[in-house]
């Protein structure tokens, strides 16, 4: 029973490690932006709240020096708002698809199972230890042989 536990802690702090990263980048989007330029994968721009993945090819933008790029910029204040952006644009010629999301929907996301994890109980079945889930059954002396803890 040690197993569900442990998997239940490190999905905890997994999650809750990730939406404090989300929430960081967030902030720090405010500042700067962070652009990704590779000749084969998706050009990714973080910047005022948001991640974007472009797919576009031959872009005026996308002509960035590979590799990673980071430009300090005056701040952003509306860090929170609420815009998806999925689609394809016609800009200055270029047919432009993208992805966008913001970071707060992120965080959102990243912060739902370990707050499930920790308001939810750990339950075992009936007939088990409360502490740590040995079988109790046939067990007449008030206590768990696994961990000692009272039944």
């Amino acid at each position: 029973m040690a197993r569900r536990s442990r998997t239940r802690r490190v999905l905890k702090w997994a999650g809750l490690t990730l939406a404090v990263f989300f929430v960081l980048a967030s902030v720090a989007s405010a500042w700067y932006t962070v652009i990704w330029c590779d000749p084969v994968r998706p050009f990714v721009v973080i910047e005022a709240g948001y991640i974007s993945c472009d797919f576009t090819r031959g872009h005026p933008r996308l002509q960035a020096p590979v590799g990673l790029t980071v430009d300090r910029r005056e701040p952003y204040v509306d860090l929170w708002a609420f815009a998806f952006d999925v689609g394809k644009l016609e800009r200055n010629g270029y047919e432009r698809c993208f992805i966008a999301c913001p970071f707060w929907v992120l965080a959102v996301l990243a912060m739902t199972p370990p707050v499930l994890f920790w308001l939810l109980p750990n339950r075992h079945p009936s007939g088990c230890c409360r502490h740590c889930g040995c079988n109790l059954t046939g067990n007449v002396t008030g206590r768990c042989p696994e961990c000692g803890e009272k039944t």
